[in-house]
């Protein structure tokens, strides 16, 4: 068992184990402080530093393994760690994509019960999983049970502590006895959750990985995910890669095939449209590349402009009928104490998508704005939504275009569909909040119309090999129903009276220059 100087066994690395376990294991079977895992196993970055204590984070993350030397990792571990890790990780690729950083956990995440015998799983680091995959049962904490201090960064030398113990001086192994230690670290821990199980399994027949986005790439790590998104995402996937028919009436699964000939005409288009639109651009200058990659991008900001529009239209043509004057007296009625939840849930969806901050600029009349609110040229965009959802967008079509930087093979129809049917999901789905905050007189109070920055669960999937992009989203148009028909039933959900002459609405302005005037009198 001994390699080299150093005590160590092969067997004790085994499928999913994480890299901040095995170099706790290593510490702990040589009797070794951080500061020596950094000299030994540190690559040229980590010893150009003068005090390897002074390590940043890059060096010492965990996921990209910046300051291991991958030659000693083999002949020290008698494993190429980095390769290795690239290998789990690939393993993971149909449930979170490429950019796997997003889904680490900052602190150390584990599983009471598998730490016990000194294990801790990549499975574990993910913030996709609230439970431990080999105890179904088990929920996954970052904290000492003991003392409730968290264990630390998810890092090389993330704390002084001996291996496997908190600050506190807490062992979390449940033996003292060196050998019977050892020996627990051979044991094989069994993945029992299927739903990954049946995903990783359908995954080993695949030649090649798609591209797939969805929420959880784009978000900070540490806002944490819950169990039902995984489900979903899982479903997904799992629906994707066996080419089944969907079975759940919730959810909408949606395809749409490249159609080159049609692409190219729609190109010519789109450069002829950004050509009359910004003709001073390219008056002294012939159209180069990233100009061709701006007009691409005007044309989905016009296509967003108008999809914004016709849902927009869409609501009041349908559950906003009955309301429409309630909309135009919105104000009125909250300065008289009364309010409809039709024209408030409508009013704050608007304030946040037209990015409208003044609630008593906000009427049913056309939105103010102009088709010139356009960035591209220095390689930046705007869209017409705006909000923390244009920031989503930004990155979708960013990955879109990632895909192939040559223009003249751009599907732009392909990503107008993309954009089309998330955007409008997003909308609708999010009055549908709006509307959900605003008839829950328990969570709801005026001006109070806080909603978590939440994009809903989808996934899509862009196929190069085949062409063909799969879109899949929940079906919210049920629930949609049901909560227009519970306001609709409840009394009082309209404060608007035919009867009732309302008085004009002041704004904070006005109010305060009538105070002074009656001041001066």
């Amino acid at each position: 068992m001994v390699k080299k100087e150093f005590v160590w066994n092969r067997d004790w690395i085994h499928s999913y184990i994480s890299n901040w376990c095995l170099f706790e294991r290593f510490k702990f079977s040589n009797a070794l402080s951080n500061h020596d895992i950094l000299h030994i196993f540190g690559n040229e970055h980590i010893h150009a530093i003068k005090h390897i204590a002074n390590a940043g984070y890059y060096l010492r993350d965990l996921t990209s393994l910046a300051g291991i030397d991958e030659k000693k990792t083999i002949d020290l571990l008698g494993v190429n760690l980095i390769s290795r890790d690239r290998m789990v990780l690939k393993k993971l690729d149909p449930i979170i994509g490429t950019s796997h950083n997003h889904f680490i956990n900052k602190q150390v995440t584990y599983c009471p019960n598998c730490i016990k015998s000194g294990f801790h799983s990549i499975f574990h680091q993910l913030n996709l999983f609230k439970y431990c995959v080999f105890h179904p049962n088990i929920a996954l904490i970052d904290s000492c049970e003991k003392c409730d201090t968290l264990f630390g960064e998810y890092l090389l030398f993330n704390n002084p502590n001996p291996p496997f113990t908190c600050k506190c001086g807490t062992s979390l192994l449940d033996s003292t006895n060196v050998i019977s230690i050892f020996n627990s670290w051979e044991k094989k821990f069994t993945i029992k959750d299927k739903e990954l199980l049946n995903l990783l399994t359908i995954y080993k027949h695949q030649k090649t990985t798609p591209v797939i986005i969805h929420p959880q790439r784009i978000f900070r790590k540490d806002e944490g995910y819950d169990q039902s998104a995984l489900f979903l995402l899982i479903n997904y996937t799992k629906n994707y890669y066996l080419n089944a028919v969907l079975s759940d009436s919730k959810a909408l699964k949606v395809e749409y095939n490249q159609n080159s000939l049609s692409s190219k005409n729609s190109f010519k288009k789109a450069l002829n449209n950004y050509n009359i639109t910004f003709d001073y651009r390219n008056r002294f200058h012939t159209f180069e590349e990233k100009d061709k990659i701006d007009a691409i991008f005007f044309e989905i900001y016009i296509h967003s402009r108008n999809i914004y529009k016709a849902i927009k239209r869409y609501l009041l043509k349908t559950y906003l009928k009955k309301h429409k004057n309630c909309i135009h007296l919105n104000n009125e009625l909250l300065e008289s104490g009364a309010y409809c939840k039709f024209a408030t849930a409508f009013t704050f969806w608007r304030e946040e998508f037209e990015g409208i901050n003044l609630s008593h600029t906000v009427r049913e009349s056309p939105e103010k704005t102009k088709i010139f609110n356009f960035e591209s040229y220095n390689e930046q965009f705007s869209l017409y939504t705006r909000g923390f959802y244009s920031t989503y967008l930004e990155d979708l079509l960013d990955r879109c275009f990632k895909i192939t930087r040559d223009s003249k093979i751009i599907d732009i129809n392909q990503i107008k569909k993309i954009v089309s049917t998330l955007l409008s999901y997003f909308l609708v789905e999010r009055f549908l909040k709006y509307l959900d905050l605003i008839s829950n007189s328990s969570t709801y109070k005026r001006f109070n119309y806080y909603l978590p920055r939440e994009v809903p669960m989808h996934l899509v999937i862009l196929d190069t090999q085949t062409n063909k992009t799969t879109i899949y989203h929940q079906n919210i148009h049920g629930k949609f129903k049901k909560i227009v028909q519970d306001i609709q039933n409840e009394q009082n959900t309209c404060g608007f009276d035919r009867n009732q002459k309302y008085n004009p609405y002041r704004t904070p302005l006005q109010l305060a220059i009538q105070k002074v005037d009656r001041s001066k009198d």
